[in-house]
């Protein structure tokens, strides 16, 4: 499970910023944070339309930037590992 890689280098109180066009690819993260029983601090469907938009989720990558110009919406989740 590709969570597990990060049980290792994360801090207790890490947090995981997952952003992506692909929802598909949301889903499956989505899934597996829920199945893993991850503690989600935040996530929306639709990131430049919600309130959990802020400083540090707004920076947009070269190919975030190219697929919200075609429309699509940029997913979000914040989570922790541990509970």
């Amino acid at each position: 499970m590709f969570l597990n890689r990060y049980k290792n280098i994360l801090d207790k109180d890490g947090h995981i910023h997952f952003k992506t066009d692909n929802t598909p690819i949301y889903r499956f993260a989505l899934r597996s944070v829920l199945e893993n029983k991850c503690t989600i601090l935040e996530k929306t469907d639709d990131l430049y339309h919600s309130a959990v938009l802020n400083t540090y989720n707004s920076i947009p990558a070269y190919f975030e930037t190219l697929f919200r110009e075609q429309g699509e919406a940029i997913k979000y989740i914040r989570f922790q590992l541990w509970g």
